[in-house]
């Protein structure tokens, strides 16, 4: 807003960014199918990017507990919001970030997820991958959606492996 940026601007990007988050709840929509209607809506309204990392694994190794996993959005999203209200209220405090190296943090965070995520071969190979192409999309100008785009036909290519692996095995 502060740059005079179309609304509708701000608006789709914002949309688009979030879709992650349909991406993470259908991930993780399986294992929620016991769940009665209300726990789900309060999962995925508390669910945060943390919080999909907690829970792949957790599922993945079979802890399902329902109270344990609110509990878990309850407190990752508790984090977020306090964390976002200390950074709105004291941010400018702070005049230049480089030697604090918090210009990493976020990215750091982003990349301890995606290693927490590589379970075999099959999701490190598309994890390179994708980080290739969000490579090369930005080295060919695209430097606004690369990690987009490049998450978007990461995934696509990850399904279609895992299609493809699935019907190979019947």
């Amino acid at each position: 807003f502060a740059q005079a940026i179309n609304p509708f601007s701000i608006i789709a990007t914002t949309f688009i960014v979030n879709l992650r988050h349909m991406l993470m709840s259908a991930a993780l929509a399986p294992h929620l199918k016991h769940w009665r209607s209300s726990q789900v809506v309060a999962f995925c309204f508390e669910l945060t990017d943390e919080s999909f990392g907690i829970h792949s694994l957790r599922f993945e190794r079979g802890e399902k507990n329902r109270k344990v996993t609110l509990l878990i959005n309850f407190f990752c999203q508790l984090s977020w919001i306090s964390g976002s209200l200390l950074g709105a209220v004291t941010g400018n405090l702070i005049q230049d970030v480089k030697p604090f190296a918090l210009d990493y943090a976020l990215p750091a965070m982003f990349i301890a997820l995606l290693i927490l995520q590589i379970r075999n071969n099959t999701f490190l190979i598309i994890a390179i991958i994708s980080s290739i192409l969000s490579l090369a999309l930005w080295v060919i100008g695209v430097t606004q959606w690369n990690v987009i785009i490049a998450t978007i036909l990461g995934a696509t290519i990850g399904a279609g492996v895992e299609t493809w692996k699935t019907r190979q095995s019947y």
